[in-house]
């Protein structure tokens, strides 16, 4: 199994940049008590040292671009509200201290608890997330407590006022929704959110709803992995147990499990399951490959070919979409929505600099390759440029830096001790003091 190649893509266009982010001091907080009034994180970096709790009556209000840093196995306990609006341009990041390698087990050592909702009151301001990352949370069963164990980043249970919207989930661990779950008349609202590389023990490589009924619109749910290895546990990256979870527009495929019967969502009701693109047949759904586009920053976004393309409904019954995606591109292209959490859209996008084009054309040649790789420009020379190739697990596999007046890097296809690398697919991030983009290359030997 692949551990972690897409979800550590996908925060490579931070790793070129150096200085502060656009618009933050650099200034941090430790948070080591409750939060008992209403309180902005308006800093660039904020430490968790304790489980925190956010009293009833209380708003949490955190600001773009800020990261959250647990500093332990330690989780947010909302009693009140949290509002963390980021946007596409800044994200506001909550993961772990640790920068050791992921691994998918019980461990908890260098991970953080999540954030849980339990039983809190509707009268509170309701929360809402959206542009942020959860990564490196973990939630792992404790003998004798009652539903711990369930939820890697999210644990929600008898709440329903919180959405949460452009998201991205990766890296997380529980023993039952490797990101989120939902318990006893939640209803909860997932909307435009990408769920890729998370992990469950036991059942939900995603999304675990009991008794609940939370509502999934336009999210992308790929390349979860359930590690139970009993050939006879039926589970799905979505699984519904007594649940009616509302799912219209989602790309569900290619996640995975150990099952002899491996499914992508798991008893969920055909009269509330529609549009989505699946890989089980279910009537009023597709089925087929999603064809997601190789664009440098930008991941899961189908091609104009894709059966997701124009396939989604404008509306569900009981969500609207939002007006822009995940990118921040506009939310419908030509007429209708695409399925998923992306919207193909080959000009337009948030990111786009004026002075600088959205697809940058830095040219890799052969790929596939089976003794040597060249990457660079045909316009400009490299003055001063890094190459890092990375396997499928995100581990380094080589190094290379360019200090010359030459127009290409090249990579002969060896690792680190100058030995010869194995047939398959590398990342690479290239970065030059103007240009950064990440990309796929593959080689045959």
């Amino acid at each position: 199994m692949d551990y972690g190649c897409q979800s550590f893509l996908l925060s490579l266009k931070r790793d070129c940049q150096s200085g502060l982010k656009h618009g933050k001091s650099a200034f941090s907080s430790d948070i080591e008590s409750d939060i008992t009034i209403d309180n902005v994180w308006d800093e660039d970096t904020y430490y968790i040292y304790d489980n925190i709790t956010i009293e009833n009556g209380v708003t949490l209000t955190i600001q773009p671009g800020t990261t959250v840093f647990f500093m332990g196995y330690y989780h947010l306990n909302v009693q009140g509200t949290i509002i963390a609006e980021g946007t596409p341009q800044e994200h506001i990041i909550f993961t772990r201290a640790s920068f050791v390698e992921f691994m998918p087990d019980s461990y908890t050592g260098d991970y953080w608890n999540g954030i849980k909702y339990i039983k809190t009151s509707s009268a509170n301001v309701p929360s809402h997330f959206e542009y942020c990352e959860f990564s490196g949370s973990k939630n792992i069963a404790v003998f004798e407590e009652p539903y711990s164990g369930y939820g890697g980043v999210f644990f929600v249970e008898e709440y329903s006022d919180l959405t949460i919207e452009n998201c991205i989930f990766t890296q997380n661990l529980a023993n039952h929704g490797g990101a989120i779950s939902c318990l006893k008349n939640s209803g909860i609202k997932l909307i435009n959110n990408l769920a890729n590389n998370n992990f469950a023990l036991e059942s939900a490589s995603f999304l675990r709803s009991d008794y609940a009924y939370p509502k999934l619109l336009a999210n992308t749910i790929t390349d979860n992995v359930l590690l139970n290895p009993d050939v006879y546990a039926v589970s799905g990256a979505v699984h519904s147990y007594h649940s009616k979870p509302l799912m219209y527009n989602n790309i569900v495929v290619n996640n995975q499990s150990n099952c002899i019967d491996n499914h992508q969502i798991y008893l969920s009701k055909p009269y509330y399951t529609k549009n989505n693109l699946l890989e089980e047949n279910m009537v009023g759904n597709l089925t087929g490959n999603p064809d997601f586009l190789a664009l440098p920053d930008f991941f899961f976004v189908p091609s104009e070919m894709s059966p997701c393309n124009d396939s989604g409904t404008l509306n569900s019954e009981f969500l609207s979409l939002p007006d822009i995606d995940i990118y921040g591109n506009p939310r419908i292209y030509n007429t209708f929505p695409d399925i998923g959490c992306a919207e193909f859209n080959p000009v337009i996008s948030i990111y786009e600099d004026e002075n600088q084009p959205l697809i940058h054309k830095l040219v890799t040649y052969p790929n596939p390759a089976s003794r040597v790789i060249e990457f660079g420009f045909k316009e400009k020379a490299l003055f001063s440029a890094n190459l890092t190739i990375f396997d499928l697990r995100g581990r380094v596999v080589k190094s290379i830096y360019s200090s010359g007046n030459n127009h290409t890097i090249k990579w002969d296809l060896t690792d680190k001790k100058n030995k010869p690398v194995a047939s398959g697919i590398y990342f690479y991030k290239f970065c030059d003091s103007s240009f950064k983009t990440s990309g796929r290359v593959v080689v045959i030997k």
